[in-house]
């Protein structure tokens, strides 16, 4: 190789390294000036982009619901052992028009029990016993077979039910629970099995 490669070769190195410097230093200023958003995080330094909405007590009532939707089992965990209430609170305080109507969706539904608790049971829904909270949610558990007058209540027990178990499902616990092998390095990928290729029709074949 002659002595004028070798320079030129250097030179492009040289410049190379002070391109790549002066974008790392414009990098750094972006992300120390620019406005950050949901959709563009500062993943060096994150920091949460909101606060909870929900007060102590609504997420205290949410906590227990959580717990009643998703409770303890052999195979996992409950739902607030994972902080799925939590997910609930950062979803309707997002600043976003869907999640602005969650909360005022999940805000009238805990009023709504609130209510219920003092006329049936004298108490608030978090005070009362776990029995006759169940007799509340038992009226308003499906949308389908809730009466006119709870179907308001119904469609907030399905809204919080869905984000009690998105907050649960995508946790580590969670995917566990149902099996869930994705997210993991992994040595080889053996495919789907046989079995599963017959069933959606790209193999031919009996699994019988």
């Amino acid at each position: 190789m002659t002595a004028s490669k070798l320079t030129l070769d250097r030179r492009a190195a040289l410049k190379l390294i002070a391109s790549t410097s002066a974008a790392a230093a414009s990098a750094q200023v972006l992300g120390e000036n620019a406005k950050r958003s949901a959709t563009d995080p500062d993943l060096v330094n994150p920091e949460k982009p909101w606060f909870g909405e929900l007060s102590a007590k609504e997420m205290a009532s949410v906590a227990v619901l959580a717990d009643m939707i998703i409770p303890e089992d052999r195979f996992s965990p409950k739902a607030t052992d994972v902080n799925a209430h939590f997910y609930v609170d950062e979803y309707v305080s997002a600043p976003y028009q869907k999640c602005q109507e969650a909360l005022q969706t999940i805000r009238e539904g805990l009023r709504w029990l609130d209510e219920q608790s003092v006329m049936r049971f004298g108490d608030a829904f978090n005070e009362i016993s776990d029995s006759e909270r169940h007799m509340i949610v038992e009226e308003i558990k499906w949308v389908a077979s809730a009466n006119d007058r709870n179907k308001p209540a119904a469609i907030f027990f399905a809204l919080l039910r869905d984000l009690v178990a998105t907050g649960f499902y995508t946790s580590f616990e969670g995917m566990a629970d149902i099996g869930y092998v994705g997210n993991k390095p992994s040595v080889s990928f053996d495919g789907p099995s046989r079995e599963v290729l017959i069933k959606v029709g790209l193999l031919d074949g009996d699994i019988s």
